[in-house]
């Protein structure tokens, strides 16, 4: 079973991790996610990104566009799972999208999950850096754009 997080819960661990960091929380309830269902989200996102004819990072399909739709398709799949009766009776799952200057080179934004009652990154995007697990420096966490969107 999963965990279930109350918005609060989520904000606090999101500002203990990132203290630069006002999280939009819009939903009541969320349900902690798992690495393997991660993967299955994004490679759904991947497929439905196919059909449009966007197979990788493009100036106009970059990694904030590929976080936002594995953030979308993590609702649509927990909404269908809900509808069946197999997932929590939560509002939505921990999957959200943040944003911000890494160590070296350009801006970039990932998905954010939890797993085991951990804040981790998520790389979206297909290819070289996709469908992995991020960490972050000590620097990085003070680096963040000030929001996300849980």
């Amino acid at each position: 079973m999963s965990t279930i997080y109350s918005a609060d819960e989520l904000r606090d661990m999101t500002q203990k991790m990132f203290p630069c960091v006002v999280p939009w929380i819009p939903d009541a309830t969320y349900a902690e996610t798992t690495e393997r269902s991660l993967l299955v989200m994004t490679r759904y996102a991947h497929r439905l990104a196919k059909r449009a004819g966007v197979t990788q990072w493009q100036t106009y399909f970059d990694c904030n566009k590929w976080a936002f739709l594995v953030r979308t398709v993590s609702r649509l799949m927990h909404a269908k799972q809900r509808y069946l009766g197999k997932a929590p009776q939560t509002e939505a799952v921990t999957v959200g999208v943040l944003g911000y200057q890494p160590d070296a080179g350009l801006p970039h934004a990932f998905n954010l999950s939890v797993l085991n009652g951990e804040i981790v990154g998520w790389e979206p995007q297909p290819g070289v850096f996709g469908c992995r697990i991020r960490t972050f420096s000590s620097a990085e966490r003070h680096q963040f754009w000030p929001s996300c969107v849980w």
